[in-house]
């Protein structure tokens, strides 16, 4: 009985302040749209020998040359690690995106290669997983990010002197980043790569609560326009 009082005051309430209760739940709603970030996963195991490394997000090609006059149609498929050495072990499973040498003579407009990832918005928290297929030295993964101009934005480089198989993080926090070449510090193809993550913004909608206060005010403005007429 008391729960019902409660409810009927409440209803009182609402019917009397029916146009602030709607732009009151519209407001809650409104602002209740929030922007999350999603993570998108590019990992050859899921696609198999052979089949081309890329999804709605982005796409993996072999770049060789400026990047700006790169087109991104030579799309990497996925390999086997054991084919350079029958006791590599990948980071994950068995599949990578290759192995790869990273090439660079000190400006990317001119001369610019390795494993080239091209996002198709711009995406933050980027994560690869690698190895090398040699015994240690100081070899090491290297890695160059782009904007959308093709820009410089971030470089760094992650690994080095590890044994042979042994797995790392390649780790990249850069905002806005629409393209990346990486390899590995080395002429000959040492790096491999694999399971790469990364983050892109979007909206959600609002919760269930504010929806249900959004249409709650809808009810209560018809109410009080019903009771005028």
């Amino acid at each position: 009985m008391a729960t019902k009082n409660v409810w009927v005051v409440v209803t009182k309430y609402f019917l009397l302040k029916g146009r602030a209760a709607f732009l009151f739940a519209a407001f809650t709603s409104a602002i209740s749209l929030t922007a999350n970030a999603s993570v998108i996963t590019l990992e050859p195991d899921d696609y198999g020998v052979g089949v081309a490394l890329e999804n709605e997000y982005v796409t993996t090609a072999l770049v060789d040359g400026p990047l700006k006059n790169h087109t991104w149609t030579n799309t990497l498929v996925a390999r086997d690690g054991r084919d350079h050495d029958l006791s590599y072990k990948a980071p994950t499973g068995n599949l990578i995106f290759g192995a790869f040498s990273f090439i660079y003579n000190g400006d990317p407009e001119v001369d610019l290669g390795g494993l080239g990832i091209k996002f198709h918005q711009d995406v933050s928290n980027i994560k690869l997983l690698a190895n090398s297929i040699y015994p240690p030295g100081d070899l090491a993964a290297v890695w160059m990010a782009f904007d959308i101009d093709g820009k410089k934005i971030a470089s760094g480089y992650a690994g080095g002197d590890r044994p042979a198989n042994e797995t790392f993080e390649i780790e990249i926090q850069g905002q806005g980043v629409r393209s990346l070449v990486l390899g590995g510090d080395f002429a000959t193809s040492a790096i491999c790569f694999d399971h790469l993550t990364f983050e892109l913004k979007d909206v959600v909608a609002s919760e269930s609560g504010s929806i249900v206060l959004f249409f709650m005010g809808l009810m209560i403005l018809a109410l009080r326009l019903k009771q005028r007429l």
